[in-house]
């Protein structure tokens, strides 16, 4: 990963994993380290968290973010 962009998203990336790491803390009434064991162990791994990275493409106004709908008679 290079560039600043890539940066600034692991940052979120590592803050979303944080987050995720303090609520399963918090649930089981367990430690910080229980918290991140729960959430390096998991299946599928990082609790279903979105990708970050790769090509984003910006949605444009009056332009549909989805593909066409099919349209059925």
């Amino acid at each position: 990963m290079d560039g600043h962009s890539a940066r600034r998203l692991s940052k979120i990336r590592r803050y979303a994993q944080w987050r995720l790491a303090q609520f399963m803390r918090r649930r089981h009434r367990r430690s910080m380290a229980f918290g991140w064991q729960v959430l390096l162990n998991s299946r599928p791994p990082d609790f279903g968290l979105g990708s970050l990275y790769g090509i984003t493409v910006v949605p444009r106004a009056g332009k549909p973010w989805r593909g066409k709908a099919e349209c059925r008679r």
